[in-house]
């Protein structure tokens, strides 16, 4: 393992969800606090969400 990256889906509060009306209130973004350290994947993930990660 040399390189991860990923993608992150969270919100403020745990119902959080689009609608019509806010289509944008829950959006994938960039999840970057990720590091590979003596062949471990060390991640903190935020609570109330969802993280894909990219390990190479």
């Amino acid at each position: 393992m040399q390189k991860a990256a990923g993608r992150v889906l969270t919100a403020e509060v745990m119902n959080a969800h689009n609608t019509f009306e806010k289509p944008d209130a829950v959006t994938p973004a960039e999840f970057k606090n990720v590091e590979i350290k003596n062949g471990k994947i060390l991640a903190t993930i935020p609570s109330k969400s969802v993280v894909v990660l990219e390990v190479q």
